[in-house]
């Protein structure tokens, strides 16, 4: 522990309950991606998360408006881990990039494709929608 710097209590993740949404922005806005991750993750049972909690999520992610760089970092973090929860979390961080940063979704997308998990194969076709051209622009 260091003296300069103050010590933070929080509350075990199981006694989150009804508030996590507050949990996981305070965890975004202090930076901590992975621990944000973790607050969502424990709203569901056995690693399965609702979709009503994914959107949530992202609303909130889009809410705190991080910077592009941000974003990629995040992604970046997220997709270092094995969890289902992190990878389509870091799908949501990047699907709005999809317009400004197309690399860093194809990125995504090829590091995502041949996951074994339907879920994360299903997060990967809506980047692969966002990146398709649209006929407006053709």
């Amino acid at each position: 522990m260091r003296p300069d710097r103050e010590l933070r209590d929080e509350a075990p993740l199981s006694d989150i309950g009804q508030d996590w949404e507050a949990v996981f922005e305070r965890k975004l806005k202090g930076g901590d991606v992975l621990g944000a991750s973790d607050v969502l993750r424990s709203t569901g049972k056995d690693g399965w998360v609702r979709k009503a909690q994914h959107d949530r999520a992202a609303e909130i992610v889009d809410a705190v408006a991080p910077a592009p760089i941000v974003r990629r970092d995040w992604a970046t973090r997220l997709l270092a881990h094995p969890r289902r929860v992190d990878r389509e979390l870091a799908v949501a961080v990047l699907l709005p990039l999809a317009r400004s940063h197309p690399r860093d979704l194809e990125r995504a997308v090829e590091r995502l494709r041949d996951d074994s998990d339907p879920a994360v194969r299903r997060a990967v076709a809506r980047l692969e929608r966002a990146l398709a051209p649209t006929p407006e622009a053709g």
